[in-house]
């Protein structure tokens, strides 16, 4: 695991605010040694973790995952894209991790913010609905095959009978196509 260079700058905060705090006020010598002898092995891991510490921090990774979720990419199609688990994806933007593979912010920092290219059209529903025909179409697709189907001529009242929608929205899809 690689931590975050907030993890880290934490981390030693910390051990500044451990190590100013002197246990020989309390009078126990035993106790003393072992606080400082703590102390030095927690700055050795810190010296260690500095060097293995990835320079992107979770804030970074988590706006650049929102803005390619606001540019219309979901976790899944980042995750396939970055080779990157839906998991850690996940975890980046509810902000719950701040641990992940070394790799994992080079991966995910590559992804470009670009609106993704939607999936064609499947011609054999186009052609039925240029038909007339009732046809169900997948979620989320009305409008597409609205636009389509008024760019190939098809008046507004057939747009809205065959795709079950309502005449706003096939006059919508007429405008869009324009």
């Amino acid at each position: 695991m690689t931590y975050a260079r907030e993890d880290l700058d934490a981390f030693h905060a910390a051990a500044d605010a451990a190590n100013q705090y002197t246990p020989f006020e309390i009078g126990d010598v035993e106790f003393a040694a072992a606080a400082e002898a703590l102390l030095s092995h927690v700055y050795k891991a810190i010296h260690y973790l500095a060097g293995v510490v990835d320079d992107h921090s979770t804030s970074e990774l988590h706006a650049h995952i929102l803005e390619l979720m606001r540019a219309g990419h979901t976790q899944a199609a980042i995750a396939k894209a970055s080779a990157v688990s839906t998991t850690t994806i996940s975890r980046i933007v509810n902000n719950s991790t701040a641990r992940y593979a070394p790799d994992v912010a080079a991966r995910l920092l590559a992804v470009p913010v670009t609106k993704p290219e939607p999936p064609p059209l499947n011609p054999s529903i186009l052609a039925a609905l240029e038909r007339g025909e009732q046809v169900s179409v997948p979620f989320g697709y009305k409008a597409r095959y609205a636009e389509a189907l008024a760019r190939t001529g098809v008046d507004t009242k057939r747009i809205a009978n065959s795709l079950n929608m309502s005449y706003a929205q096939a006059i919508k899809a007429k405008r869009a196509a324009a």
